[in-house]
């Protein structure tokens, strides 16, 4: 008997630990807008049409894994069309997702490629 409720302990336990540890939340932070990522003209540029780029980062216990820049996210986003070299109409949002004792912080860039 005593045996049984040992049991019954454990897997309540572990069920317990593995919900915790699955479970998690997420948010985004909105909000930041840009004209450009250089300072552009009027005129005197190509547009080469809509693009986006990414840049996310672990942090564990409070202590980064990597690194995480809108900078990483535009020169991404910019790569991503050919004859590109900067943005314009630029919007910028971060998400951070909880994980128990990992957080996952990602920047997501989305602009107009143009070639000056």
């Amino acid at each position: 008997m005593k045996r049984s409720k040992m049991a019954i302990l454990l897997v309540f336990a572990v069920v317990g630990i593995t919900a915790l540890s699955l479970s998690g939340c997420a948010y985004n932070v909105f909000g930041t807008l840009a004209p450009s990522n250089v300072p552009v003209s009027q005129t005197g540029y190509k547009v080469l049409g809509p693009t986006s780029g990414g840049s996310c980062t672990d942090i564990f216990i409070g202590i980064p894994l990597g690194e995480s820049s809108v900078r990483a996210a535009v020169k991404q986003a910019i790569s991503k069309v050919s004859g590109a070299n900067a943005l314009i109409n630029i919007t910028v949002n971060n998400t951070v997702t909880n994980y128990y004792i990992v957080q996952t912080y990602c920047v997501e860039v989305h602009g107009t490629a143009i070639r000056k």
